[in-house]
C-alpha cells in the first residue's frame, strides 16, 4: 500500500532533489546486496506501528549486512540508508505517513 505525505497525497518516487544520489549508490550495491538490505528492513519494520528514519540507522549502519551502505556511499551512508528506507516504505504492504521528525523522518502506519 501506500506512503502518504501529511496532507494526504499519495508518495510514489524517490524525491526529485535525491534521485541522483540514490541511483548512483544504488548502482554500486549488487542485487543480493540490495536484496538482503530491503528484506532486513521489511523484517525490522514489520509490526512496529511508527519507525525513526535515524533511530534504525543508528541501529542498522554498525551491521554486517548493512556493510555495502557504507561501502558506497561513505560519508553518507545515513543519507543512502534513508533513502533505502523510504523506498522500502513507499513499497510496503501496509499505510503509512510519512512526517519530520527532529531527527530523520517518522513513518507512521495509518488506517
Amino acid at each position: 500500500m501506500p506512503l502518504f505525505n501529511p496532507d494526504g497525497t499519495r508518495i510514489t518516487d524517490m524525491p526529485i532533489r535525491r534521485r541522483a544520489n540514490y541511483a548512483r549508490w544504488r548502482e554500486g550495491l549488487s542485487d543480493g546486496e540490495y536484496q538482503a538490505i530491503v528484506a532486513d528492513l521489511n523484517h525490522r519494520v514489520d509490526g512496529q506501528e511508527v519507525v525513526y528514519s535515524s533511530y534504525l540507522g543508528a541501529e542498522c549502519l554498525v551491521k554486517p549486512i548493512f556493510g555495502p551502505v557504507r561501502r558506497v556511499a561513505h560519508n553518507h551512508a545515513g543519507l543512502f540508508f534513508g533513502l533505502l528506507l523510504y523506498e522500502v516504505m513507499m513499497n510496503r504492504e501496509e499505510n503509512r505517513q510519512i512526517e519530520k521528525h527532529t531527527r530523520g523522518k517518522r513513518y507512521r502506519r495509518i488506517p
